[in-house]
């Protein structure tokens, strides 16, 4: 667990990232930093690629995100940093697989947060997901980039085929995978004491559907919500990596 304080505000934040009972290897990575005490940053990410080139692919996103943070989180245009963070990341991804044939074809998706004063931003490309919940209502913020869901938009199938549609899984971005991306990103969200922000692969929300989500969200504490999503995913033995990050905002004693 940990906590920074910003103003009469305090950030409790608790991840996890599982292998699952059923994958040998994990293709998630998270990553949590401060580039200062009224800043928070995170960001999930979900490899795709041949042998172990997914793990490489979701680390070098984080590891890249972070020292990208660090040396420009203090932009006062966020909406720039976050987007040039992203095709920073994509061309990271690229130029690695470039040097390896091993690493070729290698992907990942990648959803960031960014806190700052009491204001987020976030940036979203694949099919992770970051969730918004305040007064007990929780909003998916993300748009999923996959084929179903832009089958779904444009009338070619219904919400129920798209549940269990056989291709739901085949993505349509991620960063390092084609020559151009156009990432989600949104800036100026207010964040407010109670707000809680959940970020997590597909390995979760495969597992756990939004209405149950909604009850967990419930949960007071975020690291018992954290323990419980981690609980669920491995009782229902879930065939993917699964991994979340939860960032819980509270009024200072």
């Amino acid at each position: 667990m940990t906590q920074r304080i910003a103003n009469n505000y305090q950030y409790s934040v608790h991840s996890f990232s599982e292998t699952g009972p059923v994958r040998t290897s994990n293709e998630d990575s998270t990553l949590i930093c401060y580039p200062e005490e009224n800043t928070v940053f995170a960001i999930v990410a979900d490899g795709i690629g041949g042998r172990n080139a997914g793990e490489v692919a979701s680390n070098i996103a984080c590891t890249a995100a972070r020292e990208y943070i660090t040396a420009y989180y203090s932009q006062r245009n966020v909406l720039r940093m976050l987007t040039q963070m992203m095709q920073h990341l994509h061309q990271t991804i690229q130029q690695a697989a470039g040097k390896n044939n091993a690493l070729e074809g290698m992907g990942t998706t990648a959803t960031a947060i960014f806190i700052r004063q009491q204001i987020a931003g976030y940036a979203h490309i694949g099919d992770s997901r970051l969730y918004h919940w305040r007064n007990g209502l929780l909003l998916q913020c993300t748009k999923d980039d996959t084929l179903v869901s832009q089958m779904l938009k444009e009338g070619l199938i219904n919400a129920s085929e798209a549940m269990d549609h056989p291709m739901s899984n085949v993505l349509t971005q991620a960063l390092g995978a084609g020559e151009h991306i156009t990432p989600q990103i949104s800036t100026g969200i207010p964040v407010k004491i109670g707000d809680r922000f959940f970020l997590c692969t597909d390995g979760v929300y495969n597992i756990l559907q939004q209405d149950e989500l909604k009850l967990l969200m419930q949960i007071q504490h975020p690291k018992r919500l954290a323990e419980s999503v981690k609980q669920i995913c491995l009782q229902r033995i879930a065939s993917d990596n699964f991994s979340g990050i939860i960032i819980q905002v509270d009024e200072i004693q």
